[in-house]
């Protein structure tokens, strides 16, 4: 979906530090790992409390002691046990079957899912292998919605306000499919992050877009607390569209062939 070829315009680091801190939390996931060679466990491993010896007994079953390791220790978002001989294998199939042709994110989410390959051998608990996610969002589902919706050479604009100020934006640029081009507000307009009355005047941003890069076909326009909902929430797509139906977030323009979708799913949204 990412072009060999990205052009990156006029990125604002403070607006990119603002992505990153909602991608990346300061508070990492707990994570416990078994690493093992016939059920003998070579490393134990804790995220939060380092080594883990008191887990080094023998496994029998891998998919029972994920889960017994689970429920006991408060606090873990995941426990993987990986027999040492699979990962061998894991990681010599991704690089025999890699091509110059694929892009990086096509390939981190076939590594992502290929970990499900291996049943009995590289286990996790919670047992689901998901691929690439964007802040939550499957890649595919991601990929499937741009290459459907959104017009060739044309642009997804999304600006996230903290009062009057820009909070965060992203201006991308789609050709064939493919993101070719990623800006923010900067390569825009000169309006020194801050836009009184953002609900009322969105639309100068719209046309900035349209003059200095190219057609927007799709924009989004809400404000900093809205964004960290629905990057926060179990269901985002649920969440999403609870912000649409309440105003909090103002879709304009949008691709006719997404408009009778999305006032259906609206319709469908328990407020």
């Amino acid at each position: 979906m990412i072009d060999e070829n990205l052009v990156m315009l006029d990125m604002d680091p403070r607006q990119f530090r603002c992505l990153y801190d909602l991608a990346v939390p300061l508070q990492k996931p707990r994570r416990i790992f078994l690493l093992h060679d016939n059920g003998h466990v070579v490393k134990a491993y804790d995220t939060e409390r380092g080594l883990r010896p008191d887990l080094k007994s023998p496994i029998a079953d891998p998919e029972s002691r994920a889960r017994e390791i689970f429920d006991a220790e408060q606090g873990v978002f995941e426990v993987l046990i990986l027999e040492r001989s699979a990962v061998r294998h894991y990681f010599g199939a991704l690089q025999a079957t890699y091509t110059p042709a694929e892009s990086a994110d096509e390939y981190f989410d076939r590594a992502f899912r290929a970990r499900g390959n291996y049943p009995g051998r590289i286990v996790k608990y919670p047992p689901h292998f998901p691929g690439l996610q964007y802040l939550g969002i499957n890649w595919e589902d991601a990929r499937a919605f741009l290459r459907q919706y959104i017009p060739p050479d044309s642009f997804l604009l999304f600006v996230a306000f903290d009062g009057d100020q820009v909070w965060m934006s992203w201006i991308i640029g789609l050709s064939g499919g493919r993101v070719t081009r990623v800006a923010c507000s900067d390569a825009i307009t000169d309006l020194d992050a801050s836009l009184p009355e953002w609900r009322k005047r969105y639309r100068e941003l719209i046309e900035a877009c349209n003059k200095q890069l190219g057609p927007v076909s799709l924009g989004l326009f809400t404000d900093r607390d809205t964004v960290v909902q629905m990057v926060t929430a179990a269901n985002k797509g649920g969440q999403f569209l609870r912000s649409m139906k309440e105003g909090r977030i103002i879709a304009d323009p949008v691709p006719e062939g997404l408009k009778g979708k999305y006032q259906v799913w609206l319709g469908r949204c328990v407020a």
